[in-house]
């Protein structure tokens, strides 16, 4: 009997990167080989057939919207189209500075770059509205976590992706989002009191995560999906930064798992 071998499933997250590599430059797209060199260089496995690659751009060139713009590569110059007002020109750019000069390390170190698009610098805007006392770096990766949910969002309205692999962004069930969320209202960064009532919301009104390196980050604060919140010296003394995402710093990621099992035993 011949084995019959069956192609491992595409994550929505390698479908999602695909779209946002195609969309990086609406002028001048590119091309599907450019597309499956990049996300060589940038680790992921299984890697896609051409074939299946050739399919998403299809699909996602068939859509008529606007909002591929936000998937562009951001400029200054172009603030006012790019949904973000004139007032936030200092925040967007110092937070630009903090991506680019995570994005010369991942150049120099793994050989692949990433972009600061229209979507992310609106993130960044919105997500320092609603945090002020943390500083940019921090802004950022909060910001890129929510900008990566708001794109599977649209690729989810697009019909590119499916809304049985992903929850929408304002789904009740998308419990990433409504955990940064917690994280913005009680801001458990800013105070003891403050910590201990962001641990004693979970789960009751904050859901625990769903995303392994926000899971990681609640269990340093005393939090579990079975017990919720149990907070003590452990934790009030040993606040962590929030995690970096591994595609914008894959060396921050690793020096943050191992401050995690150093400081906390996990990992």
């Amino acid at each position: 009997m011949v084995a019959i071998q069956i192609k491992p499933r595409l994550s929505i997250y390698l479908k999602q990167r695909v779209c946002q590599l195609r969309l990086i430059n609406l002028e001048k797209p590119f091309s599907i080989d450019k597309i499956l060199n990049l996300i060589s260089l940038e680790g992921w496995d299984p890697l896609p057939s051409r074939g299946t690659v050739q399919n998403i751009v299809h699909n996602l060139d068939q859509v008529d919207s606007k909002r591929k713009f936000f998937d562009g590569q951001f400029m200054w110059a172009n603030l006012s189209i790019s949904g973000v007002p004139w007032d936030s020109g200092e925040v967007v750019l110092r937070c630009n500075k903090e991506f680019d000069l995570l994005a010369r390390n991942m150049k120099d170190k793994f050989g692949y770059t990433n972009y600061f698009t229209n979507r992310l610098a609106n993130w960044c805007w919105k997500t320092f509205l609603a945090s002020q006392d943390l500083d940019f770096k921090e802004v950022l990766k909060l910001a890129w976590y929510y900008s990566e949910e708001d794109s599977l969002n649209d690729l989810i309205e697009w019909g590119i992706l499916s809304s049985k692999e992903k929850p929408l962004f304002f789904d009740t069930h998308n419990n990433d989002i409504r955990f940064l969320n917690g994280l913005l209202t009680y801001k458990p960064w800013s105070s003891s009191d403050a910590l201990e009532e962001f641990v004693n919301s979970v789960p009751d009104s904050i859901p625990f995560p769903d995303n392994p390196n926000w899971i990681n980050y609640a269990y340093c604060l005393g939090i579990t999906p079975q017990m919720g919140g149990s907070l003590n010296s452990f934790n009030r003394n040993k606040i962590i930064d929030f995690p970096p995402p591994e595609l914008l710093d894959k060396s921050g990621n690793q020096k943050w798992r191992e401050k995690l099992k150093v400081n906390f035993g996990i990992g």
